[in-house]
């Protein structure tokens, strides 16, 4: 149980591009954590009174170890 309150979900939209779906998250909902770990991996997004719209990256490093870093959209837009 977390300590800040609200809930949380992981999702997936079959045939859509995931990258494409947090960017519209970020953009246009109210949220406190977003986690994406890639276009094809389903999202985590945490809602709760904070509303902090903290968005992070989970990139895996050389060492193969999943690591949060700053959410910044793509080029691709």
């Amino acid at each position: 149980v977390c300590s800040r309150l609200g809930a949380a979900i992981d999702f997936y939209v079959v045939d859509e591009d995931m990258e494409e779906v947090a960017d519209w998250i970020i953009e246009q909902l109210p949220f406190d954590r977003l986690y994406f770990y890639g276009p094809d991996r389903p999202i985590h997004v945490s809602y709760g009174p904070e509303h902090s719209r903290a968005a992070y990256r989970m990139e895996i490093t050389k060492r193969g170890v999943r690591v949060p870093r700053p959410y910044k959209r793509s080029l691709q837009q």
